[in-house]
């Protein structure tokens, strides 16, 4: 019997972020994606050019409205939620989980608040970072995936530690209901020069793991995606966000180490087996 998830995010024609970079490793972990795409791109935006639309919000309640119409939608064991194009499709993504989680109480919604990095500053519509707060990570997610400069700008000043991050985390998401928060990403003043760390924090437990900083001219874009599809996949089988950590950090380095000194995208088809069997497994340490 198939395993359904549903996964709405961006999509593009050539190259690996949002759903491209996300269904993959979920075919590859035993599910069935439904996908929902809210932006149609030729490529992602670190290519000097880019072509393509965000849809409207009504556009993609017809899309859901023909995947209801299946019958589908209380057979999802999850959802998970990326790059939203503009608010008004928050407010379409937002009801669609409440009707996934109506249908089917077990049901994991994964929101990866897409809103910005570090190197290229907020890259999302004005008003996404305050509905994403007030409305996506209030208790109603049961994961959510920030990397460190989307939880300083939740947060609404820089996070200066490791164990900052984790207070943050907890104050900003698990108190609110939350089950877990992975902050990838992470480079605070005590994570040793050269390395580059991710956490998992829960109510009572917190992991860290930590990896080489991988150093390249350009940079992969769909980290991130491929992280957030990823863990969440391995959170599915597992239930663990101990394993869903270890897991797929060990899963985006090796495809990061894979990729070409100059390259814009993982070889997330050429380095395929570096997402169930990776070739270095990192272990997470308790915080």
């Amino acid at each position: 019997m198939p395993r359904f998830v549903l996964t709405i995010q961006s999509h593009v024609a050539f190259g690996f972020v949002g759903n491209s970079a996300a269904v993959f490793p979920l075919q590859l972990r035993g599910f069935t994606p439904i996908v929902i795409n809210t932006v149609e791109f030729s490529n992602h935006t670190g290519h000097p050019q880019t072509r393509g639309q965000v849809f409207t919000a009504e556009m993609i309640e017809e899309v859901i409205e023909g995947v209801r119409e299946l019958g589908v939608l209380p057979k999802c064991e999850g959802l998970l939620s990326g790059y939203l194009g503009d608010a008004g499709i928050g407010k379409v993504v937002l009801h669609l989980a409440e009707e996934i989680k109506r249908a089917n109480p077990n049901a994991i919604w994964l929101c990866d608040p897409v809103m910005g990095d570090t190197d290229s500053g907020v890259f999302v519509h004005p008003g996404i970072p305050e509905f994403m707060k007030a409305h996506f990570l209030n208790g109603l997610a049961d994961i959510t995936t920030p990397n460190q400069f989307e939880l300083e700008l939740l947060l609404g000043r820089p996070v200066v530690s490791r164990q900052d991050a984790v207070e943050a985390a907890r104050n900003l998401f698990i108190e609110k209901g939350c089950k877990v928060v992975f902050v990838t990403s992470l480079l605070t003043k005590d994570v040793p020069q050269g390395f580059i760390e991710t956490l998992a924090v829960t109510t009572d437990k917190a992991w860290t793991v930590r990896t080489p900083f991988i150093s390249q001219k350009a940079v992969p874009n769909g980290q991130g995606d491929v992280f957030a599809a990823s863990s969440f996949g391995i959170y599915l089988n597992t239930h663990s966000a101990k394993a869903a950590l270890e897991g797929a950090v060990s899963t985006l380095y090796g495809l990061v180490s894979a990729a070409p000194d100059n390259d814009l995208d993982l070889p997330l088809i050429d380095a395929q087996k570096e997402i169930l069997t990776p070739s270095t497994i990192f272990k997470a340490e308790e915080i």
